[in-house]
């Protein structure tokens, strides 16, 4: 079971574009000229940029470009749902140019989902975000406060507010949105409900809570609890970014191979740019979403792992499942993947050949 049509993002960008029809197209033109200031040569080098490609649009340069959505809403830079709105604006506007939703093996995702680790940010690991925009669709949605998250939206961005200072830097900054509900929806609009949002300091590694630079949509009463409610989160957008996890991408009913490669941002860069007359760069979104699975080889190996440790009841291997662990590295807290195994995989080989050395096949069939 996937996210339901009515809580799909796509369908949030179709109510978004209905709803400010008349200023689409001009507020579209305005966003691909702006990102135009970041053209380079595709798999350039870094310094070719004005800001790091993983960065769609840097979060000072989206507010001019907002700001008529904003006034439609009656909000301004006091209100207190002004931030929150802004967040989830921008969010749909930079995950419209790229459209790719993750979904995770079920026992990776149960794995992940349950992980205290989750309660850690490896802000070296978050850097190795495979797209600067990215969904994470839940097979099983998660509750959060009586709230059903049927997903989460994650985008890397900056803390600082001018050109300059951005530079030749990578992404200093972690934005999540959590999909409770349709934002843009005639209803939630007229009464001002956005999504949670939750914005974290990417600079270092630590507890969650202590990265945390704004929260809005989740209440809390202590830091231990609030890492409670995020770890799920943080856990499943961290493993995204591992060289030992597998994504690779499908679409139903395709006939063309399965690619087992990471997308990355500079994939992005190729699909939405496009060269027009003169050498101009016109920015386009992708028609169709992009879907990618995650974790499904460790899954596998799980299940056949279990039924292999489930023929030879007597072993004393034991079964260990995917998990993360926490060390130290220059006085730093790193996270690192460990993939499900038998914890004495040779034993278990030898009892499955003794087993299968004796079993009578013919009596059996």
């Amino acid at each position: 079971m996937t996210t339901s049509t009515s809580f799909s993002p796509i369908n949030y960008l179709i109510d978004l574009d209905t709803e400010y029809e008349a200023m689409k197209k001009a507020f579209y033109q305005s966003v691909a000229a702006t990102k135009a200031m970041n053209a380079g040569r595709i798999n350039g080098a870094l310094s070719e940029y004005e800001w790091h490609p993983s960065v769609f649009l840097p979060n000072f340069l989206w507010v001019d470009l907002v700001e008529p959505f904003m006034t439609s809403l009656l909000l301004d830079s006091k209100h207190k749902l002004y931030t929150p709105y802004f967040f989830n604006f921008i969010v749909h506007f930079t995950w419209r140019y790229s459209k790719s939703i993750y979904r995770f093996d079920d026992y990776t995702f149960e794995c992940l989902s349950t992980s205290t680790a989750g309660k850690f940010l490896d802000f070296r690991l978050l850097l190795n975000l495979p797209e600067g925009s990215l969904y994470i669709d839940f097979e099983k949605p998660l509750d959060l406060q009586g709230k059903t998250v049927h997903g989460f939206h994650a985008i890397l961005n900056f803390q600082e507010k001018t050109l300059n200072t951005i530079k030749n830097k990578s992404p200093n900054q972690l934005i999540i949105l959590l999909n409770t509900h349709n934002p843009f929806s005639k209803s939630s609009l007229q009464s001002l409900e956005p999504l949670p949002v939750v914005i974290f300091d990417i600079h270092r590694s630590g507890k969650i809570s202590q990265q945390i630079s704004y929260i809005n949509g989740i209440k809390y009463e202590t830091k231990d609890e609030l890492n409670d409610h995020l770890s799920p989160y943080i856990s499943l957008l961290t493993a995204l970014c591992t060289d030992e996890i597998e994504i690779d991408n499908f679409s139903k009913n395709s006939v063309k191979p399965v690619v087992k490669q990471k997308p990355s941002y500079k994939d992005n860069e190729n699909l939405f740019w496009s060269k027009g007359k003169g050498g101009t760069y016109h920015a386009t979104s992708p028609t169709n979403p992009k879907n990618w699975r995650v974790g499904i080889t460790y899954g596998v190996n799980y299940r056949q792992a279990r039924s292999a440790q489930q023929i030879a009841e007597q072993s004393k291997a034991r079964l260990i499942g995917l998990h993360w662990t926490t060390h130290i590295v220059d006085f730093e807290i790193r996270l690192k993947l460990m993939p499900p195994k038998l914890s004495n995989e040779n034993h278990i080989h030898e009892q499955l050949e003794e087993f299968l050395q004796h079993y009578d096949f013919a009596e059996n069939l």
